[in-house]
Protein backbone atom coordinates (compact mmCIF):
# COMPACT_ATOMS: atom_id res chain seq x y z
CA UNK A 1 0.00 0.00 0.00
CA UNK A 2 3.23 2.38 0.22
CA UNK A 3 3.23 2.30 -3.83
CA UNK A 4 -0.97 1.84 -4.57
CA UNK A 5 -2.34 1.22 -7.86
CA UNK A 6 -5.64 2.49 -8.81
CA UNK A 7 -6.34 -1.27 -9.05
CA UNK A 8 -5.60 -1.92 -5.59
CA UNK A 9 -6.96 0.83 -4.19
CA UNK A 10 -10.50 0.13 -5.99
CA UNK A 11 -10.73 -3.51 -3.96
CA UNK A 12 -9.47 -2.59 -1.22
CA UNK A 13 -12.67 -0.19 -1.07
CA UNK A 14 -15.01 -2.17 -2.40
CA UNK A 15 -13.63 -4.76 0.34
CA UNK A 16 -14.23 -2.47 3.02
CA UNK A 17 -17.77 -1.22 1.97
CA UNK A 18 -18.88 -5.01 1.95
CA UNK A 19 -17.12 -5.72 4.94
CA UNK A 20 -19.35 -2.44 6.57
CA UNK A 21 -22.32 -3.85 5.48
CA UNK A 22 -22.05 -7.64 6.54
CA UNK A 23 -21.43 -6.83 10.09
CA UNK A 24 -24.07 -4.21 10.37
CA UNK A 25 -26.49 -7.35 8.64
CA UNK A 26 -25.82 -9.22 11.46
CA UNK A 27 -25.72 -6.33 14.46
CA UNK A 28 -22.41 -6.90 15.19
CA UNK A 29 -21.26 -3.10 14.11
CA UNK A 30 -18.82 -1.39 15.73
CA UNK A 31 -18.00 2.14 15.67
CA UNK A 32 -14.48 2.62 15.57
CA UNK A 33 -14.48 -0.12 12.79
CA UNK A 34 -17.05 2.21 10.69
CA UNK A 35 -15.16 5.58 11.79
CA UNK A 36 -11.97 3.86 10.52
CA UNK A 37 -13.77 2.02 7.43
CA UNK A 38 -15.37 5.25 6.06
CA UNK A 39 -11.58 7.29 6.41
CA UNK A 40 -9.84 4.70 4.29
CA UNK A 41 -12.75 4.21 1.94
CA UNK A 42 -12.50 8.01 1.61
CA UNK A 43 -8.81 8.50 0.80
CA UNK A 44 -9.25 5.60 -1.62
CA UNK A 45 -11.59 7.54 -3.75
CA UNK A 46 -9.33 10.12 -3.47
CA UNK A 47 -6.35 8.34 -4.78
CA UNK A 48 -8.48 6.33 -7.60
CA UNK A 49 -9.70 8.84 -9.43
CA UNK A 50 -13.12 8.46 -11.82
CA UNK A 51 -12.90 4.99 -12.12
CA UNK A 52 -12.91 4.28 -8.12
CA UNK A 53 -15.91 6.78 -7.71
CA UNK A 54 -17.84 5.05 -10.36
CA UNK A 55 -17.03 1.73 -8.80
CA UNK A 56 -17.97 3.48 -5.40
CA UNK A 57 -21.68 4.26 -6.11
CA UNK A 58 -23.64 0.69 -6.73
CA UNK A 59 -21.31 0.07 -3.59
CA UNK A 60 -22.28 3.09 -1.08
CA UNK A 61 -25.94 2.26 -2.25
CA UNK A 62 -26.16 -1.52 -0.29
CA UNK A 63 -25.50 0.86 2.89
CA UNK A 64 -28.17 1.67 5.27
CA UNK A 65 -26.81 5.31 5.83
CA UNK A 66 -25.82 8.45 3.74
CA UNK A 67 -21.47 9.11 3.72
CA UNK A 68 -22.72 13.08 5.88
CA UNK A 69 -25.10 10.62 8.00
CA UNK A 70 -24.26 11.85 11.79
CA UNK A 71 -25.10 9.08 14.68
CA UNK A 72 -26.08 11.08 18.26
CA UNK A 73 -26.01 9.19 21.02
CA UNK A 74 -29.37 8.33 22.07
CA UNK A 75 -29.57 6.52 25.87
CA UNK A 76 -32.65 5.16 26.25
CA UNK A 77 -33.62 1.98 28.63
CA UNK A 78 -33.85 0.04 26.15
CA UNK A 79 -30.46 0.83 24.93
CA UNK A 80 -29.03 -0.14 27.92
CA UNK A 81 -30.34 -3.35 27.48
CA UNK A 82 -29.01 -3.70 23.90
CA UNK A 83 -25.79 -2.40 25.03
CA UNK A 84 -25.24 -4.86 28.02
CA UNK A 85 -26.47 -8.03 25.56
CA UNK A 86 -23.86 -7.11 22.95
CA UNK A 87 -21.22 -6.90 25.41
CA UNK A 88 -21.89 -10.56 25.97
CA UNK A 89 -22.37 -11.53 22.15
CA UNK A 90 -26.04 -12.53 22.73
CA UNK A 91 -27.15 -10.32 19.92
CA UNK A 92 -29.43 -12.75 18.68
CA UNK A 93 -31.70 -12.13 22.06
CA UNK A 94 -32.20 -8.48 20.94
CA UNK A 95 -36.01 -7.92 19.56
CA UNK A 96 -35.30 -4.17 18.33
CA UNK A 97 -34.90 -2.90 15.06
CA UNK A 98 -31.25 -3.23 13.33
CA UNK A 99 -31.09 0.70 13.08
CA UNK A 100 -31.71 0.90 16.85
CA UNK A 101 -28.91 -0.81 17.35
CA UNK A 102 -26.68 0.69 14.85
CA UNK A 103 -27.62 3.79 16.25
CA UNK A 104 -26.90 2.51 20.27
CA UNK A 105 -23.52 1.23 19.62
CA UNK A 106 -21.92 4.18 17.85
CA UNK A 107 -23.73 6.34 20.72
CA UNK A 108 -21.86 3.97 23.29
CA UNK A 109 -18.42 3.35 22.00
CA UNK A 110 -18.06 6.42 21.76
CA UNK A 111 -19.54 7.30 25.36
CA UNK A 112 -17.54 4.59 26.72
CA UNK A 113 -13.88 5.43 25.18
CA UNK A 114 -13.03 6.83 28.36
CA UNK A 115 -14.15 4.62 31.28
CA UNK A 116 -11.63 5.18 33.98
CA UNK A 117 -13.62 8.72 35.55
CA UNK A 118 -17.02 10.99 34.45
CA UNK A 119 -15.50 14.28 35.39
CA UNK A 120 -12.97 13.89 32.13
CA UNK A 121 -15.70 13.91 29.88
CA UNK A 122 -17.03 17.01 28.76
CA UNK A 123 -20.72 15.61 29.52
CA UNK A 124 -19.66 14.01 32.50
CA UNK A 125 -21.14 16.56 35.15
CA UNK A 126 -24.30 17.33 33.07
CA UNK A 127 -25.16 13.84 33.08
CA UNK A 128 -25.00 13.65 37.00
CA UNK A 129 -26.48 16.26 37.79
CA UNK A 130 -29.41 14.91 35.74
CA UNK A 131 -29.22 12.11 37.24
CA UNK A 132 -29.27 14.38 40.80
CA UNK A 133 -32.59 15.77 39.60
CA UNK A 134 -33.93 12.69 39.06
CA UNK A 135 -33.27 11.19 42.85
CA UNK A 136 -35.08 14.19 43.80
CA UNK A 137 -32.67 16.45 44.93
CA UNK A 138 -34.20 19.78 45.06
CA UNK A 139 -33.34 22.66 43.02
CA UNK A 140 -32.00 24.72 45.13
CA UNK A 141 -29.46 22.26 46.44
CA UNK A 142 -28.24 21.96 42.53
CA UNK A 143 -28.38 25.64 41.50
CA UNK A 144 -24.78 26.01 43.67
CA UNK A 145 -23.67 22.85 41.60
CA UNK A 146 -24.39 24.14 37.91
CA UNK A 147 -23.10 27.30 39.24
CA UNK A 148 -19.71 25.98 40.69
CA UNK A 149 -19.13 22.37 39.14
CA UNK A 150 -19.01 19.12 40.30
CA UNK A 151 -15.58 19.41 41.67
CA UNK A 152 -15.91 22.05 44.96
CA UNK A 153 -18.76 19.57 46.30
CA UNK A 154 -16.06 17.03 47.84
CA UNK A 155 -18.56 17.18 51.07
CA UNK A 156 -21.39 15.39 49.30
CA UNK A 157 -21.58 11.92 49.65
CA UNK A 158 -23.38 11.13 46.66
CA UNK A 159 -21.96 13.78 43.99
CA UNK A 160 -18.52 12.07 45.14
CA UNK A 161 -19.77 8.25 44.83
CA UNK A 162 -20.89 9.40 41.05
CA UNK A 163 -17.75 11.37 39.85
CA UNK A 164 -15.95 8.01 40.84
CA UNK A 165 -17.89 5.61 38.36
CA UNK A 166 -17.12 5.86 34.46
CA UNK A 167 -18.41 6.67 32.06
CA UNK A 168 -20.26 3.38 30.47
CA UNK A 169 -21.52 2.98 34.88
CA UNK A 170 -23.30 6.39 34.76
CA UNK A 171 -24.34 6.36 31.43
CA UNK A 172 -26.30 3.05 32.04
CA UNK A 173 -27.83 4.49 35.02
CA UNK A 174 -29.20 7.54 33.13
CA UNK A 175 -30.86 5.60 30.56
CA UNK A 176 -32.15 3.24 32.80
CA UNK A 177 -33.76 6.66 34.58
CA UNK A 178 -35.13 7.22 31.41
CA UNK A 179 -32.59 10.08 30.59
CA UNK A 180 -31.76 11.76 27.02
CA UNK A 181 -29.27 14.04 25.73
CA UNK A 182 -30.60 16.28 23.34
CA UNK A 183 -28.44 16.47 20.29
CA UNK A 184 -28.90 20.39 19.95
CA UNK A 185 -28.52 21.86 23.42
CA UNK A 186 -26.22 18.86 25.18
CA UNK A 187 -28.64 18.50 27.83
CA UNK A 188 -30.35 15.70 29.62
CA UNK A 189 -33.72 15.60 29.37
CA UNK A 190 -36.24 12.39 30.44
CA UNK A 191 -37.45 10.53 27.93
CA UNK A 192 -41.26 8.79 27.71
CA UNK A 193 -40.98 4.58 27.56
CA UNK A 194 -44.35 3.16 26.37
CA UNK A 195 -44.98 0.21 28.76
CA UNK A 196 -44.43 -2.49 25.93
CA UNK A 197 -40.46 -0.99 25.59
CA UNK A 198 -40.04 -0.78 29.24
CA UNK A 199 -41.04 -4.23 29.93
CA UNK A 200 -39.11 -5.42 26.96
CA UNK A 201 -36.42 -3.52 28.23
CA UNK A 202 -36.21 -4.55 31.32
CA UNK A 203 -36.29 -8.28 30.04
CA UNK A 204 -33.52 -7.32 28.43
CA UNK A 205 -31.32 -5.78 31.01
CA UNK A 206 -32.27 -9.10 33.60
CA UNK A 207 -31.11 -11.52 30.38
CA UNK A 208 -27.81 -9.56 29.90
CA UNK A 209 -27.55 -9.45 34.18
CA UNK A 210 -27.97 -13.35 34.17
CA UNK A 211 -31.13 -12.99 35.96
CA UNK A 212 -34.86 -13.64 35.34
CA UNK A 213 -38.13 -11.81 36.09
CA UNK A 214 -39.63 -15.07 36.91
CA UNK A 215 -36.55 -16.39 40.24
CA UNK A 216 -35.15 -14.58 43.00
CA UNK A 217 -31.34 -14.23 42.59
CA UNK A 218 -29.48 -15.51 46.01
CA UNK A 219 -28.64 -13.17 48.25
CA UNK A 220 -24.53 -13.60 47.64
CA UNK A 221 -25.14 -12.94 43.46
CA UNK A 222 -26.45 -9.52 44.26
CA UNK A 223 -24.17 -8.87 47.16
CA UNK A 224 -21.08 -9.55 44.80
CA UNK A 225 -22.31 -7.33 41.61
CA UNK A 226 -21.24 -3.26 42.39
CA UNK A 227 -23.62 -0.57 43.60
CA UNK A 228 -23.77 0.70 39.81
CA UNK A 229 -25.52 -2.46 38.71
CA UNK A 230 -27.55 -2.66 41.81
CA UNK A 231 -28.64 0.39 41.49
CA UNK A 232 -29.36 -0.25 37.53
CA UNK A 233 -31.53 -3.76 38.51
CA UNK A 234 -33.18 -1.10 41.22
CA UNK A 235 -34.39 1.11 38.29
CA UNK A 236 -35.41 -1.61 35.86
CA UNK A 237 -37.64 -3.24 38.54
CA UNK A 238 -39.41 0.11 39.48
CA UNK A 239 -38.07 0.07 42.91
CA UNK A 240 -36.62 3.70 42.20
CA UNK A 241 -39.70 6.51 41.74
CA UNK A 242 -38.54 9.45 39.41
CA UNK A 243 -37.49 12.28 41.80
CA UNK A 244 -37.51 10.43 44.99
CA UNK A 245 -34.53 9.61 46.88
CA UNK A 246 -32.80 6.31 47.59
CA UNK A 247 -33.49 6.32 51.27
CA UNK A 248 -36.80 6.54 50.43
CA UNK A 249 -37.13 3.78 47.86
CA UNK A 250 -34.88 1.54 49.50
CA UNK A 251 -35.31 2.43 53.36
CA UNK A 252 -33.80 3.18 55.60
CA UNK A 253 -30.24 4.61 54.15
CA UNK A 254 -30.46 3.72 50.54
CA UNK A 255 -27.52 1.35 50.88
CA UNK A 256 -26.04 -1.34 49.06
CA UNK A 257 -27.22 -3.23 51.65
CA UNK A 258 -30.30 -1.41 51.70
CA UNK A 259 -31.19 -2.37 48.01
CA UNK A 260 -30.46 -5.39 47.53
CA UNK A 261 -33.13 -6.48 50.52
CA UNK A 262 -35.23 -4.09 48.50
CA UNK A 263 -34.46 -6.46 45.16
CA UNK A 264 -35.30 -9.41 47.05
CA UNK A 265 -38.42 -8.43 48.49
CA UNK A 266 -39.03 -6.67 45.26
CA UNK A 267 -38.68 -10.45 43.13
CA UNK A 268 -40.87 -12.73 45.98
CA UNK A 269 -43.45 -9.44 45.71
CA UNK A 270 -43.52 -9.57 41.53
CA UNK A 271 -44.87 -12.74 41.81
CA UNK A 272 -47.83 -11.94 42.81
CA UNK A 273 -51.09 -10.59 41.41
CA UNK A 274 -52.39 -7.03 41.75
CA UNK A 275 -55.63 -8.17 43.35
CA UNK A 276 -52.96 -10.19 45.73
CA UNK A 277 -50.94 -6.93 46.00
CA UNK A 278 -54.03 -4.88 46.84
CA UNK A 279 -55.38 -7.35 49.46
CA UNK A 280 -51.92 -7.29 51.30
CA UNK A 281 -51.37 -3.84 51.51
CA UNK A 282 -55.03 -3.61 53.29
CA UNK A 283 -53.83 -6.35 55.79
CA UNK A 284 -50.59 -3.83 56.34
CA UNK A 285 -52.50 -1.32 57.04
CA UNK A 286 -51.43 0.80 53.90
CA UNK A 287 -55.03 1.19 52.55
CA UNK A 288 -57.38 2.27 54.05
CA UNK A 289 -61.57 2.61 52.88
CA UNK A 290 -60.57 6.66 53.62
CA UNK A 291 -57.64 6.60 51.28
CA UNK A 292 -57.23 6.63 47.35
CA UNK A 293 -54.82 4.14 45.59
CA UNK A 294 -52.86 7.24 44.86
CA UNK A 295 -52.80 8.33 48.12
CA UNK A 296 -51.32 5.54 50.11
CA UNK A 297 -49.33 3.47 47.10
CA UNK A 298 -47.91 6.82 45.13
CA UNK A 299 -48.11 8.40 41.76
CA UNK A 300 -50.77 5.96 40.24
CA UNK A 301 -51.60 3.60 42.83
CA UNK A 302 -50.68 0.53 39.99
CA UNK A 303 -48.63 -2.92 40.64
CA UNK A 304 -45.16 -1.56 40.73
CA UNK A 305 -46.36 1.25 43.30
CA UNK A 306 -47.92 -1.14 45.67
CA UNK A 307 -44.96 -2.97 45.97
CA UNK A 308 -42.82 0.03 46.63
CA UNK A 309 -45.55 0.88 49.11
CA UNK A 310 -45.17 -2.77 50.57
CA UNK A 311 -41.15 -2.65 50.52
CA UNK A 312 -40.93 0.17 52.45
CA UNK A 313 -43.61 -0.40 54.83
CA UNK A 314 -41.75 -3.39 55.52
CA UNK A 315 -38.60 -1.80 55.29
CA UNK A 316 -39.40 1.25 57.82
CA UNK A 317 -41.11 -1.45 60.33
CA UNK A 318 -37.51 -3.48 60.92
CA UNK A 319 -35.56 0.21 61.48
CA UNK A 320 -38.45 0.55 63.99
CA UNK A 321 -37.94 -2.24 65.59
CA UNK A 322 -34.46 -2.19 65.46
CA UNK A 323 -34.68 1.83 66.76
CA UNK A 324 -37.21 0.99 69.37
CA UNK A 325 -34.64 -1.33 71.33
CA UNK A 326 -31.69 1.11 71.16
CA UNK A 327 -33.60 3.42 72.15
CA UNK A 328 -34.82 0.81 75.45
CA UNK A 329 -31.19 0.41 76.10
CA UNK A 330 -30.62 4.30 76.90
CA UNK A 331 -31.52 5.65 80.58
CA UNK A 332 -34.59 7.29 81.27
CA UNK A 333 -32.66 10.94 81.29
CA UNK A 334 -30.83 10.30 78.01
CA UNK A 335 -34.47 9.21 76.59
CA UNK A 336 -36.29 12.63 78.61
CA UNK A 337 -33.83 14.76 76.64
CA UNK A 338 -34.20 12.98 73.37
CA UNK A 339 -38.14 13.86 73.47
CA UNK A 340 -36.81 17.34 74.51
CA UNK A 341 -35.07 18.19 71.53
CA UNK A 342 -38.21 16.25 69.35
CA UNK A 343 -40.90 18.67 71.28
CA UNK A 344 -42.25 15.77 72.59
CA UNK A 345 -42.61 17.16 75.91
CA UNK A 346 -44.05 20.23 76.27
CA UNK A 347 -44.03 22.79 78.41
CA UNK A 348 -46.41 22.80 81.04
CA UNK A 349 -47.93 19.00 80.13
CA UNK A 350 -46.50 15.93 81.99
CA UNK A 351 -45.20 12.72 80.63
CA UNK A 352 -48.25 10.78 81.33
CA UNK A 353 -49.91 13.42 78.64
CA UNK A 354 -47.12 13.70 76.11
CA UNK A 355 -46.18 10.26 76.01
CA UNK A 356 -49.21 8.05 76.38
CA UNK A 357 -50.33 5.86 78.40
CA UNK A 358 -48.08 6.50 81.63
CA UNK A 359 -45.22 8.29 80.38
CA UNK A 360 -42.78 5.13 81.32
CA UNK A 361 -39.19 4.85 79.73
CA UNK A 362 -41.18 1.94 77.08
CA UNK A 363 -43.66 4.77 76.29
CA UNK A 364 -41.06 7.73 76.09
CA UNK A 365 -39.56 4.84 73.42
CA UNK A 366 -42.04 3.89 71.73
CA UNK A 367 -43.21 8.25 71.35
CA UNK A 368 -39.29 9.09 69.86
CA UNK A 369 -39.91 6.30 67.32
CA UNK A 370 -43.50 7.29 65.70
CA UNK A 371 -42.46 11.23 66.12
CA UNK A 372 -38.90 10.41 64.25
CA UNK A 373 -41.11 8.40 61.74
CA UNK A 374 -43.91 11.20 61.21
CA UNK A 375 -40.85 13.66 60.77
CA UNK A 376 -39.38 11.22 57.89
CA UNK A 377 -42.58 10.61 55.80
CA UNK A 378 -42.99 13.22 52.98
CA UNK A 379 -46.07 16.29 53.14
CA UNK A 380 -48.11 14.56 51.07
CA UNK A 381 -47.94 11.21 53.45
CA UNK A 382 -48.83 13.84 56.50
CA UNK A 383 -51.38 15.32 54.51
CA UNK A 384 -53.37 12.03 53.57
CA UNK A 385 -52.66 10.87 57.66
CA UNK A 386 -53.73 14.18 58.73
CA UNK A 387 -57.32 13.70 56.59
CA UNK A 388 -57.30 10.29 58.22
CA UNK A 389 -57.75 12.10 61.74
CA UNK A 390 -59.76 14.27 60.70
CA UNK A 391 -57.58 17.27 61.69
CA UNK A 392 -58.74 20.62 61.25
CA UNK A 393 -58.23 21.80 57.51
CA UNK A 394 -57.80 18.42 56.50
CA UNK A 395 -61.28 17.25 56.87
CA UNK A 396 -62.91 15.57 54.01
CA UNK A 397 -66.66 15.59 55.16
CA UNK A 398 -68.40 18.92 54.58
CA UNK A 399 -69.18 20.95 58.01
CA UNK A 400 -72.71 21.58 59.25
CA UNK A 401 -74.68 24.74 57.84
CA UNK A 402 -75.34 26.22 61.89
CA UNK A 403 -71.76 26.22 62.38
CA UNK A 404 -70.37 27.47 59.00
CA UNK A 405 -72.70 30.62 59.82
CA UNK A 406 -70.92 30.45 63.31
CA UNK A 407 -67.89 30.56 62.02
CA UNK A 408 -68.71 33.39 59.66
CA UNK A 409 -70.03 35.42 62.27
CA UNK A 410 -66.73 34.94 63.91
CA UNK A 411 -67.46 32.50 66.72
CA UNK A 412 -65.77 29.12 66.87
CA UNK A 413 -62.50 30.31 64.65
CA UNK A 414 -60.13 27.47 63.89
CA UNK A 415 -57.51 27.05 66.41
CA UNK A 416 -54.90 25.54 64.13
CA UNK A 417 -54.01 26.75 60.29
CA UNK A 418 -54.32 24.06 57.91
CA UNK A 419 -51.06 25.86 56.04
CA UNK A 420 -48.45 23.98 58.52
CA UNK A 421 -44.73 23.34 57.60
CA UNK A 422 -44.07 19.47 57.59
CA UNK A 423 -42.34 19.30 61.47
CA UNK A 424 -45.10 21.30 62.68
CA UNK A 425 -47.89 19.00 60.66
CA UNK A 426 -46.29 15.95 61.51
CA UNK A 427 -46.29 16.94 65.38
CA UNK A 428 -50.25 17.65 65.36
CA UNK A 429 -50.34 14.35 63.64
CA UNK A 430 -48.59 13.12 66.94
CA UNK A 431 -50.65 15.13 69.23
CA UNK A 432 -53.39 13.99 68.01
CA UNK A 433 -52.44 10.30 68.01
CA UNK A 434 -51.40 10.65 71.37
CA UNK A 435 -54.79 11.80 72.62
CA UNK A 436 -56.37 9.20 70.77
CA UNK A 437 -53.98 6.45 72.76
CA UNK A 438 -54.88 7.78 75.72
CA UNK A 439 -58.30 7.75 75.33
CA UNK A 440 -58.50 4.21 74.13
CA UNK A 441 -56.53 3.19 77.11
CA UNK A 442 -58.48 4.99 79.31
CA UNK A 443 -62.03 3.38 78.20
CA UNK A 444 -59.80 -0.09 78.32
CA UNK A 445 -59.34 0.57 81.83
CA UNK A 446 -62.66 1.43 82.23
CA UNK A 447 -64.13 -1.83 81.06
CA UNK A 448 -61.73 -3.45 82.87
CA UNK A 449 -63.29 -2.00 86.41
CA UNK A 450 -66.58 -2.35 85.63
CA UNK A 451 -66.20 -5.83 84.28
CA UNK A 452 -65.87 -6.95 87.72
CA UNK A 453 -69.17 -4.88 88.90
CA UNK A 454 -71.86 -6.68 90.20
CA UNK A 455 -75.05 -6.36 87.72
CA UNK A 456 -77.47 -3.86 90.08
CA UNK A 457 -74.50 -1.88 89.92
CA UNK A 458 -74.39 -1.78 86.12
CA UNK A 459 -77.92 -1.00 85.89
CA UNK A 460 -77.77 1.54 88.34
CA UNK A 461 -75.06 3.37 85.93
CA UNK A 462 -77.23 2.66 82.71
CA UNK A 463 -80.64 4.20 83.92
CA UNK A 464 -78.38 7.26 85.53
CA UNK A 465 -76.89 7.57 81.40
CA UNK A 466 -80.52 7.03 80.06
CA UNK A 467 -78.92 4.40 77.57
CA UNK A 468 -81.86 1.44 78.95
CA UNK A 469 -83.91 2.14 75.80
CA UNK A 470 -80.80 1.44 73.83
CA UNK A 471 -80.22 -2.10 75.26
CA UNK A 472 -84.01 -3.51 75.35
CA UNK A 473 -83.60 -6.01 72.37
CA UNK A 474 -80.73 -7.63 73.99
CA UNK A 475 -80.40 -11.49 75.75
CA UNK A 476 -79.47 -11.02 79.07
CA UNK A 477 -75.71 -12.52 78.75
CA UNK A 478 -75.47 -10.24 75.77
CA UNK A 479 -76.83 -7.28 77.74
CA UNK A 480 -74.22 -7.12 80.57
CA UNK A 481 -71.30 -6.91 77.41
CA UNK A 482 -72.77 -4.83 75.36
CA UNK A 483 -73.24 -2.64 78.55
CA UNK A 484 -70.18 -2.52 79.52
CA UNK A 485 -69.06 -1.25 76.64
CA UNK A 486 -71.75 1.44 76.33
CA UNK A 487 -71.31 2.84 79.79
CA UNK A 488 -67.60 3.50 78.94
CA UNK A 489 -68.21 5.20 75.99
CA UNK A 490 -70.84 7.10 77.47
CA UNK A 491 -68.64 8.48 79.78
CA UNK A 492 -66.09 9.22 77.34
CA UNK A 493 -68.37 10.75 74.26
CA UNK A 494 -69.90 12.65 77.68
CA UNK A 495 -66.04 14.25 78.55
CA UNK A 496 -65.82 15.63 75.21
CA UNK A 497 -66.23 19.07 74.50
CA UNK A 498 -68.99 19.82 71.89
CA UNK A 499 -66.98 20.96 68.83
CA UNK A 500 -65.22 17.25 69.25
CA UNK A 501 -68.80 15.35 69.89
CA UNK A 502 -70.32 17.18 67.04
CA UNK A 503 -67.16 15.72 64.81
CA UNK A 504 -68.18 12.10 65.77
CA UNK A 505 -71.41 12.55 64.64
CA UNK A 506 -70.09 14.17 61.48
CA UNK A 507 -67.78 11.50 60.74
CA UNK A 508 -70.09 8.38 61.56
CA UNK A 509 -72.70 10.27 59.14
CA UNK A 510 -75.39 11.07 61.74
CA UNK A 511 -75.54 14.58 60.99
CA UNK A 512 -75.90 15.52 57.13
CA UNK A 513 -74.90 19.06 55.35
CA UNK A 514 -78.08 21.02 55.71
CA UNK A 515 -79.53 19.21 58.15
CA UNK A 516 -80.26 20.72 61.98
CA UNK A 517 -78.90 19.07 64.48
CA UNK A 518 -82.44 18.52 66.78
CA UNK A 519 -83.17 17.02 63.40
CA UNK A 520 -80.62 14.48 63.44
CA UNK A 521 -80.05 14.12 66.70
CA UNK A 522 -83.96 14.40 68.35
CA UNK A 523 -85.44 15.75 70.78
CA UNK A 524 -83.55 19.09 70.88
CA UNK A 525 -79.64 17.99 69.70
CA UNK A 526 -78.55 18.75 73.17
CA UNK A 527 -75.46 17.31 73.96
CA UNK A 528 -76.99 14.49 75.48
CA UNK A 529 -79.08 13.76 72.26
CA UNK A 530 -75.82 13.60 70.47
CA UNK A 531 -74.42 11.04 72.74
CA UNK A 532 -77.27 9.15 72.47
CA UNK A 533 -77.90 8.99 68.84
CA UNK A 534 -73.80 7.93 68.60
CA UNK A 535 -74.50 5.22 70.75
CA UNK A 536 -77.38 4.01 68.65
CA UNK A 537 -75.48 3.81 65.83
CA UNK A 538 -72.43 2.25 67.31
CA UNK A 539 -74.68 -0.50 69.03
CA UNK A 540 -76.17 -1.29 65.26
CA UNK A 541 -72.66 -1.52 64.18
CA UNK A 542 -70.63 -3.13 67.20
CA UNK A 543 -67.64 -2.68 64.92
CA UNK A 544 -67.89 0.93 65.13
CA UNK A 545 -67.54 0.89 69.04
Amino acid sequence: LEQPFASHKHALFVGIVIMATCLSTVGALDAAAIAQAAANAAECKKSTGSNAASAQEPADSQLPWGPETSFEPTLELASVAIEQQCAQNAHDSCNLERTDRVQHMLATQESGRDASNCARRPDGEAMILAILETEGVPEDSLAPLRSHGLAAATDIPRVRELRARSHEDLASLAAAMGLRRNAQTQVWTPAQLSEAEREDAVSLILHAEGLSAESAPPVEDLEGRTKAKLELLAVAMGIKRVRVGWATCCPPRGTKQDIVSALLKAWQLAQMSKAELQALAFEKNIKSEELDWTACCPPAGDKEDIIRAIIRFEALGERKAARGAMLREKTYPELEERAQQLGIKAEGLGWAKSCPPSGCKDDIASAIVRMEDLRRKPKPELKSLAAKLRLDGYKASSRSRSRSRSQARGVGQRSRSPHLNKNALAMTIFRAEAAQLEAEHRKAARIAELEVVDQRELDVLVGALVIEPLLKALGVSERRNRAIHAIARAEELLSLPRPALEAVAIQQGIKGSGVGWASCCPPEGSKSDVVHAILRCELRNPSKC
